[in-house]
């Protein structure tokens, strides 16, 4: 049923949170806002927890007017495996049992929940036709956190979602011909994914972000210190502090700060060369695996994709 539905995103700095539109085919956004998440609160997708967090998150719900009485999460965790798999084409509400788990997952599925995606259909009418499956398996352990996190907020837990779905359902459609690359940068982890013709053909997870960018600024000699994530990312979002191989960046500031600021320039950008080599990698490997297929272009998402100047140093590492 349509409605409107609290949707949440726990990052290792970060949760963000908005209201939105559920099930319906039209969407709106109809408040959002963050705040900062505890320190150890969160370990890849796994959630510790904290009483004062969900007080807060409770106390910004009501001050932003959020009476939404359900609550979608978005995980984000290399806990999360997936694998894509072909199986016989069957009615839909048969997909699960013809999907032999035990095959893709050597782990004890017992402790897992299982869920999928359609990538799309293979073979034709005549000769048969195959499913193509993103399979997903998401610890138990993972998801009781957000389950606990929902009771506590005192919402209906409507869904748990992984980010690269929720990514898919917003770019689809823009995706309709030729296949794009979105690049999806948090804290802790980057995800890379492929969407050709309105399908996900290609998913990938890598375990650098930018926290340690964020991390560099709280020592920066500003007359207003940066405390917090927030004050990070703003400072981040309105300058580069990125410099490009051919030793240019975007400083500003007079001639006796030039000294301190490029020392941090340099620094920003030593922090981020591990994300950019190892997205540089997952793109030498989807091209190397999809000659039939090149990437269009390339889209930037998450909260890293804020930050001035990195969308610069993707573009002349990748040469996209």
């Amino acid at each position: 049923m349509a409605g409107k539905v609290i949707s949440i995103e726990i990052g290792y700095s970060l949760t963000r949170v908005c209201e939105v539109d559920y099930k319906s085919k039209t969407h709106k956004v109809y408040g959002y806002f963050s705040l900062p998440t505890p320190e150890g609160m969160i370990n890849d997708g796994i959630l510790n927890l904290n009483e004062t967090f969900v007080a807060d998150l409770r106390e910004a719900l009501a001050e932003y007017k959020m009476k939404s009485k359900q609550v979608v999460f978005t995980l984000t965790s290399t806990k999360i495996a997936s694998r894509e798999v072909t199986i016989p084409f069957v009615k839909e509400n048969r997909i699960m049992d013809v999907v032999n788990a035990s095959d893709y997952f050597p782990v004890d599925l017992s402790q897992y929940q299982l869920a999928y995606s359609m990538l799309g259909v293979t073979g034709n009418p005549k000769s048969g036709q195959q499913y193509k499956l993103l399979v997903l398996a998401a610890p138990q352990a993972l998801l009781d956190g957000y389950q606990q996190l929902a009771r506590a907020l005192k919402l209906e837990l409507a869904a748990l979602d992984y980010a690269g779905n929720s990514i898919y359902q917003v770019v689809k459609d823009e995706c309709a011909q030729k296949a794009q690359m979105i690049v999806k940068i948090e804290e802790g982890a980057t995800m890379v994914l492929v969407v050709n013709q309105s399908v996900i053909s290609f998913i990938r997870s890598v375990s650098y972000g930018v926290q340690e960018a964020l991390e560099l600024t709280y020592n920066l000699p500003l007359k207003n210190r940066i405390e917090t994530p927030e004050q990070a990312m703003e400072l981040l979002s309105k300058k580069s502090f990125v410099v490009l191989n051919d030793g240019s960046e975007e400083t500003e500031g007079r001639e006796e700060e030039k000294s301190k600021e490029q020392e941090f320039c340099e620094s920003m950008t030593d922090v981020l060369v591990p994300l950019v080599g190892a997205v540089s990698r997952v793109v030498d490997y989807y091209v190397s695996h999809n000659a039939n297929t090149p990437i269009e272009k390339i889209l930037l998402t998450g909260l890293g994709a804020n930050m001035k100047g990195i969308h610069r140093l993707l573009a002349q590492q990748l040469d996209y």
